[in-house]
């Protein structure tokens, strides 16, 4: 999995499960540390061709 930071502040993260779901979760960092998740869905076809192209998954 990896993170981005987005241009609003919030984080971008896109991972695989392991029963092979491609997730696409947006979160905010609280200023106490904690993680905040604001949405959570399964990923679109160009968000895997992103994903898998940035780690190399075929």
């Amino acid at each position: 999995p990896f993170y981005q930071r987005s241009k609003e502040g919030k984080y971008i993260a896109y991972a695989i499960t392991e029963e092979g779901r491609y997730l696409f979760i947006v979160f905010v960092i609280k200023d106490s540390g904690r993680i905040r998740v604001i949405s959570a869905r399964d990923m679109n076809e160009k968000e895997k061709r992103y994903y898998k192209k940035r780690e190399g998954v075929r």
